[in-house]
C-alpha cells in the first residue's frame, strides 16, 4: 500500500480497520510521513488501540457515541 501511495503522489491512505491494521503497519506509514485514516471503527477498544498505533483519524457509524467514549482517554 505504501508503494501505491508513493507511486500516485498521495499524502496517505484511508484503509479498512480489518486484519491489515497492526502496529507495524501504522508505524510504517508514519515513518514515511504519510497520513493514515481507518474505517469503519465502531468499537471503543478497537478505536483506542488504533489511536495508540498513531492513526490520524477514524471513521465510524457511531461518531457521537464514540467521541463521548473517547473523551478523556486521548492524551
Amino acid at each position: 500500500i505504501i508503494k501505491k501511495v508513493k507511486d500516485h503522489g498521495l499524502d496517505g491512505a484511508d484503509v479498512w480497520a480489518g486484519k491489515a491494521i497492526k502496529s507495524t503497519f501504522a508505524k510504517a506509514f508514519k515513518e514515511e510521513g504519510f497520513l493514515l485514516y481507518v474505517w469503519t471503527v465502531n468499537d471503543l477498544h478497537e478505536a483506542q488501540k488504533l489511536l495508540a498505533f498513531g492513526v490520524d483519524a477514524l471513521t465510524t457509524d457511531r461518531a457521537e457515541w464514540l467521541t463521548k467514549q473517547l473523551v478523556g482517554t486521548i492524551q
